[in-house]
């Protein structure tokens, strides 16, 4: 019985410890994005493939990011994540020509527009397939 209890709460602890959102840079390293670092942020919807998942746009010095937290998406031949201003890709930057599932952060290019640019976009560019989507609010 004790220890069941202590196993409880050592999983509890491992829990609260997870929620502190560290996120994995682009050169493996890890830092830690808070909840009033954010600057827009958004959760994964489905579109023609099950897409979860948080997303988010915070700055690291001067440059801006978009983070992954819990990320999943199906695998596809030519998957792109775009920074779009509609879903249907019309206008649109590349973030970056690697989708990964996991936690994670990309940079944001400076040409994008985060003002017009509101939907991050999990495409697949070979077929034109909108996998999945988040509105950044």
């Amino acid at each position: 019985m004790k220890f069941q209890r202590v196993s409880v709460l050592l999983m509890a602890l491992i829990l609260f410890a997870s929620c502190g959102k560290l996120e994995s840079s682009d050169d493996g390293s890890t830092i830690e994005v808070t909840d009033d670092q954010k600057i827009l942020k958004g959760n994964f919807i489905n579109a023609s493939h099950p897409t979860s998942g948080e997303v988010f746009v915070y700055e690291e010095g001067n440059i801006k990011k978009l983070g992954f937290t819990n990320f999943k998406t199906d695998n596809g031949p030519d998957l792109r994540i775009y920074l779009a201003a509609d879903l249907g890709a019309k206008n649109f930057v590349q973030v970056s020509g690697e989708v990964k599932n996991g936690t994670y952060s990309v940079d944001i290019p400076e040409a994008a527009n985060l003002g017009t640019q509101k939907y991050v976009l999990i495409w697949c560019k070979a077929f034109s397939v909108l996998f999945g989507s988040a509105e950044l609010k």
